[in-house]
């Protein structure tokens, strides 16, 4: 399923410029990009906004797998991207960011269209169509 290699030469820059064009989905694309270089896919499509939150209401500095207890460490951008990730998410119509206090924190953070959340096979597979996407936008743009 992954075999949708990236091109060598792109910056993570230029990558995440080009997947914040999409819309809808461009915040959390991005997110789930930068993702992908610290956790497990398993890890990602089980978290919910209540597993990366501390208790003063910041992005904790590391996550604990809620699979087998695991723990990784999110670096600043990792954190920053799920910061504005997590903005974005709760001024959403279904989640208005005035009502944080009353969100339920167990919410999935990565919602779908047809889901609650993704599954494992089918954020790998939605990891496969954005490297796929990614490789063609920039070799086809030179």
């Amino acid at each position: 399923m992954m075999l949708n290699k990236i091109p060598e030469h792109l910056s993570h820059t230029q990558i995440l410029m080009y997947l914040s064009q999409n819309e809808k989905w461009g915040r959390r694309n991005r997110t789930l990009y930068v993702l992908r270089k610290r956790l497990r896919i398993k890890d990602i499509a089980t978290m919910t906004i209540a597993d990366i939150l501390s208790t003063n209401m910041s992005i904790c500095r590391t996550y604990v797998s809620t699979i087998d207890n695991s723990t990784y460490e999110l670096d600043p951008i990792t954190r920053s991207e799920l910061q504005s990730y997590l903005f974005t998410l709760l001024e959403d119509e279904n989640h208005p960011f005035k009502d944080f206090w009353q969100t339920d924190l167990a919410i999935p953070l990565f919602p779908t269209n047809k889901r609650e959340s993704f599954s494992s096979n089918t954020l790998a597979q939605h990891y496969s169509y954005l490297d796929k996407a990614i490789r063609l936008h920039f070799t086809h743009a030179d």
